[in-house]
């Protein structure tokens, strides 16, 4: 018996070994070259036979692609124009309010003129935004797609709609797409992409499009600079960042906004960008009026426009009402820098007293310590001390205390400091708490705090929307703006 279950066990064996290559049956062959892979190769040829498919060998792609800029994550933000100001939320809403003279809040049904405002915050009909910006009368929105949307002034093109038509209500700008970041002046836009180009439109007469010529464009153009990470706009010229560190600046040049030593008109305007010397780092950028700044953890520098000491330089050999090199303004870290039409303000950590007239950074707001955005904080009800002490542990670390230093033109109030006196050195904005974010209109500033919006300065179109049109020597809570936190506490109630 124990014979034949061996023989039969050998005969099973030999059966199924004898359906199977063995490794030495296929002749030798030469290993395949790894950037040509052999097009007749079976999956049996690739490998052991249990191996399975064989991967092919990648092919020779060449240099790897260019990098690709995301767009910014969402978040709050403020925006300012000359007499306008807009906010966008984190989950892209965007509300607007002040001058709406071209219809730059966004709303058909207000009307235009110079008697047509609002003095409280509205939102804007059918914008999500990621990023909102604004220009001196018109605005954009940059969207989850990363297309652009503008309303407002349009008579130089700069709704980039190819019309010259004012817009109450946002337009597609023509021929952009994969945009990350937006800069606005006076009548003119820049577009970067994702792939780090430049694009301009608008008003040109001073160059500020950077494509050469002085020609308005109704469309978008290339700016002939490559690999661009930052980008900047003023009143008529224009800023950008690329990635070796160098700053370029074109346009207008009057006051020395370029920042290449020179001022003046038409030979000191440039329609090319122009390398600014002595700023070659990972700085960030702010235009605004006549004037250029880059900021960063070392300090600020700026340069242009200092005629009433908006810049608080007055360098050894330059004009009285000009700096025309760039010129530190500002040691220690900078977050953030505004410049409005004759004003300068500064966003850093807090690091001991501020110059004369500068009142405490922890003051309370004198609309009351409760305001935020026009209504008092909700007390939540039925919130006990447990779910109290554990909604405060589940909280972030506290980030460091900031303040806001303003220098300049102080007519309107536009610094903050409770005064109207020009400021010829920092001083800091009087009752502030935990500013987070910055903005400069032309006479007013505003300010993003850990729940909600503080604005200052200039009143006359209801930009600081506190409900009247009374100018403010320091900062008011913006009425209008709602909160998503607000709406889900007032809807548990």
């Amino acid at each position: 018996m124990k014979g034949l279950v061996l023989a039969l066990l050998t005969a099973v064996a030999l059966g199924c070994g004898g359906s199977r290559p063995r490794p030495e049956d296929p002749a030798p062959r030469e290993a395949p070259d790894a950037g040509a892979p052999d097009a007749d190769a079976g999956p049996e040829d690739a490998g052991p036979p249990d191996a399975g498919p064989a991967e092919e060998e990648p092919a020779d792609a060449g240099p790897p692609p260019p990098p690709r800029d995301p767009l910014p994550p969402p978040a709050d933000h403020l925006a300012l124009g000359a007499a306008f100001a807009c906010f966008g939320h984190v989950d892209g809403r965007v509300a607007c309010w002040g001058s709406n003279r071209f219809g730059q809040l966004g709303d058909p049904e207000l009307g235009l003129g110079a008697r047509a405002r609002r003095t409280e915050a509205a939102y804007v009909a059918g914008v999500r935004a990621r990023r909102v910006e604004a220009g001196s009368w018109h605005a954009c929105a940059l969207g989850e797609d990363g297309g652009v949307r503008c309303w407002g002034h349009g008579a130089w093109g700069q709704l980039g709609d190819g019309e010259r038509e004012d817009r109450s209500a946002p337009v597609e700008v023509a021929g952009l797409e994969d945009v990350v970041q937006l800069a606005l002046g006076e009548g003119h836009g820049c577009a970067r992409t994702a792939e780090r180009r430049l694009h301009c439109w608008g008003r040109n007469h001073m160059g500020q499009l950077g494509d050469g010529t002085t020609e308005n464009r109704l469309a978008p153009v290339t700016v002939p600079l490559e690999e661009v990470v930052d980008v900047a706009a003023g009143r008529a010229h224009s800023c950008a960042r690329t990635a070796d560190g160098r700053v370029w600046c074109w346009g207008e040049n009057l006051d020395g906004q370029l920042g290449d030593g020179s001022r003046g008109a038409p030979a000191g305007h440039r329609a090319s960008p122009a390398a600014v010397e002595g700023v070659e780092s990972e700085l960030h950028l702010a235009a605004g009026g006549g004037a250029s700044c880059a900021w960063g953890d070392e300090g600020a520098w700026c340069w242009g426009r200092n005629d009433s000491w908006q810049l608080r330089a007055r360098p050894a050999g330059e004009p009285e009402s000009a700096v025309l090199r760039p010129a530190r303004v500002h040691a220690g870290p900078v977050r953030e820098v505004a410049l409005g039409g004759r004003h300068t303000c500064l966003l850093r950590p807090v690091e001991g007293e501020a110059s004369e007239g500068a009142g405490g950074a922890e003051a309370e707001d004198d609309a009351g310590a409760e305001a935020t955005d026009g209504a008092a904080t909700p007390e939540p009800n039925g919130v006990g001390e447990a779910e109290a002490a554990e909604a405060e542990d589940a909280r972030e670390p506290a980030e460091p205390e900031l303040e806001v230093l303003c220098v300049g033109l102080n007519h309107r109030g536009q610094l903050g400091d409770g005064s109207r006196r020009l400021r010829r050195d920092w001083v800091r904005v009087e009752r502030l708490r935990r500013p987070r974010e910055l903005g400069a209109g032309t006479e007013f500033g505003c300010a993003r705090i850990e729940r909600g919006v503080r604005c200052w300065g200039d009143n006359r179109s209801g930009q600081l929307a506190d409900g009247t049109r009374r100018f403010r020597t320091a900062p008011v809570p913006v009425q209008g703006l709602r909160f998503e936190r607000d709406a889900g506490i007032e809807a548990a109630r």
